[in-house]
């Protein structure tokens, strides 16, 4: 036998090793420590091959992130008892991290045979099938990567501030303003709030150098991931290139889901791109959706949320492409994402989508390193598509078309609720659609308001009081002008002989003191404006008791018409035709107000005294 023959293959594993590791970390319990032993060694769940280890270091380090200590009753919660076992038996040999690094290093050389192992057995594998050449090219080469040293081309890890300043920190646009290059973001919303296409759009303009809103882009190849809907996505993909007559190209697609949660995963991603691409680059990664491409976890845990972000986060460094992941908002905040907040701290970027009637818009909910950009909107535009189905019929697909913002500029949008946003926009498309003179009923207001999803609530009363909330708030900041039973945006140029509105040729007339600023519990009823002594008419209709109206103060006061003159006479009229009374009724008829209003509107009218008038 020869030297070589004799030579025994190196390992590839050493359970001492993964048990001492475990030891080490454990017995440290500092979230910190950990954290920084994990980092500074580049440790990962695959460096260990015994399952019981695996899945302990994948707990230790799910703990650590959350700022959690560790110990043996808090993994006790996380392992099964065979697993607990072989920690607590690994704490009680290894007691101290002295050699940590030292056992780090056999690790990683473990792992690093290990895929070159599995390397070499799949380029037989192909072989023996006859897969083509490129294919094998691209094993060959993933054997390489994997005898290479991991440290060999390891960059220094720490630097002086004079050389790392040297160089000026210009951002890197893919889209300028908009998103930067090799960036992690979300694009969040509702369900039909038009996020893929907005995706797409992003995607069409990078993948053909096409300007994005009059933005300059960053032209390179493009992966839309979507893992399902295969249909809807080509007639999208299609509509696009179509309708702004480009031919297709650069543009890539997969409809598998990858399961991020699983870091094994990520690493079959980026193997199968390199693979697929060539010595081709992608600059642009859609991930659509989260839940989609999320696998076995649950997105409101943080530890799930944190493998899932690190996942993307190595597909990013990986491709140096920057990756826009599509995802929903909360159940009950739709002004951030579903699940665990990690997942914003961990991003570069972030856009809410939100869609109102026919309109959708987004608004910047995160820059990390540059100013948040204007808002924008879109509206969607059928294209017809040169295909038809198997009965004949024609198939079209969609696009988005730039489209005004609403009315109100993104800052002022920012410092709104979600319900109020909804509203404002609702109260453009209702005037645009029943309006007249700028201004909308409210009753048109509210069921576009409703239809927009103003609330998820399901009950009419539900409805309607979100709906009344966001009024209210609307027209106390100043808003929305209320002119009787009909709004307007306050931005809105208009020309109205309204009383509510003040009079440009004399301000000091008593409509000036009478603005449309009102506190009455309902919008839409005109206000009445009581004096501050009851009116009395010169022919009054006798009551049960004699005289006077019922809910006079009283019954005996002279039935002679008041003519004081310091008394304000606003809005006079016979007492048969109260109009306070008449739009309460009318109101509670149509369920719009509680049976109560009638009685509540009376009483704060009653207890208001106008301006001048004696208290």
């Amino acid at each position: 036998m020869t030297a070589a023959q004799t030579t025994p293959a190196a390992p590839t594993s050493n359970p001492v090793a993964e048990a001492a590791i475990i030891a080490g970390l454990v017995n440290c319990g500092d979230p910190a420590a950990i954290g920084r032993y994990a980092l500074e060694h580049r440790l990962g769940s695959e460096c260990f091959s015994l399952r019981a280890f695996r899945v302990a270091y994948e707990s230790i380090i799910d703990l650590a992130a959350t700022g959690q200590p560790v110990d043996l009753p808090i993994l006790a919660q996380r392992l099964d008892a065979e697993d607990l076992a072989s920690v607590d038996s690994a704490c009680r040999e290894h007691v101290s991290a002295a050699n940590f690094t030292h056992y780090a290093r056999i690790l990683i050389g473990c792992k690093q045979r290990r895929n070159e192992a599995a390397a070499r057995d799949r380029l037989v594998q192909a072989v023996i099938d006859g897969a083509p050449e490129h294919e094998l090219a691209a094993i060959v080469e993933s054997i390489r990567i994997a005898g290479q040293d991991p440290n060999a081309d390891r960059e220094p890890r720490f630097q002086w501030a004079d050389e790392f300043c040297r160089n000026r920190p210009d951002t890197c646009w893919l889209i300028d303003d908009y998103m930067p290059a090799s960036s992690i973001g979300v694009l969040f919303g509702d369900s039909e709030s038009w996020k893929t296409f907005l995706a797409i759009d992003m995607a069409g303009c990078i993948a053909t150098g096409r300007q994005w809103r009059g933005k300059d882009v960053r032209q390179g190849n493009v992966l839309f991931i979507a893992g399902e809907g295969g249909y809807g996505l080509r007639a999208r993909i299609q509509a696009w290139f179509d309708y702004h007559g480009e031919p297709m190209r650069n543009f890539a697609v997969s409809t598998v889901p990858l399961e991020l949660c699983d870091p094994k995963n990520a690493d079959d991603l980026i193997a199968d791109i390199r693979r697929f691409a060539g010595n081709e680059q992608f600059v642009f990664i859609v991930l659509d959706t989260l839940s989609t491409h999320f696998g076995s976890g649950d997105e409101n845990v943080s530890a799930d949320m944190n493998k899932f972000r690190r996942a993307v986060l190595k597909l990013s460094k990986a491709t140096d492409a920057a990756v826009a992941i599509i995802h929903h908002p909360g159940h009950n905040n739709k002004d951030r994402e579903k699940g665990a907040i990690t997942l914003r701290q961990g991003i570069d970027w972030g856009y809410r989508v939100e869609r109102v009637g026919d309109v959708t818009t987004i608004t910047p909910t995160k820059t990390k390193d540059a100013p948040k950009p204007p808002s924008l909107s879109w509206t969607l535009q059928t294209v017809p598509l040169p295909w038809v189905d198997a009965k004949q019929k024609p198939i079209n697909g969609a696009v988005l078309v730039p489209a005004a913002l609403a009315s109100t500029s993104a800052s002022t949008n920012q410092m709104l609720t979600r319900q109020q946003r909804i509203a404002l926009t609702a109260l453009d498309t209702a005037i645009d659609r029943h309006g007249e003179d700028g201004a909308a009923l409210v009753g048109d207001w509210k069921r576009v308001a409703i239809d927009a999803g103003i609330t998820q609530s399901e009950s009419r009363q539900g409805k309607y009081a979100a709906f009344q909330r966001a009024v209210d708030a609307l027209v106390d900041g100043g808003h929305v002008i209320q002119e009787g039973n009909a709004f307007r945006p306050s931005t809105r140029q208009h020309a109205s002989t309204n009383r509510q509105h003040v009079d440009n040729v004399d301000r000091a007339t008593e409509v000036s003191m009478r603005k449309h600023l009102s506190t009455h519990p309902f919008r839409g009823v005109d206000n009445v404006y009581v004096d501050a002594e009851p009116k009395h008419s010169e022919n009054p209709k006798p009551n049960g008791n004699g005289g006077g109206h019922v809910g006079d103060e009283s019954a005996t006061k002279p039935t002679g018409p008041d003519i004081s003159p310091d008394t304000p006479r606003a809005n006079q009229q016979p007492p048969a035709a109260d109009p306070l009374a008449t739009r309460v009724a009318e109101l509670i008829a149509q369920g719009w107000a509680p049976p109560n209003a009638q009685a509540r509107a009376r009483s704060e009218a009653m207890h208001r005294v106008e301006p001048g008038a004696r208290p």
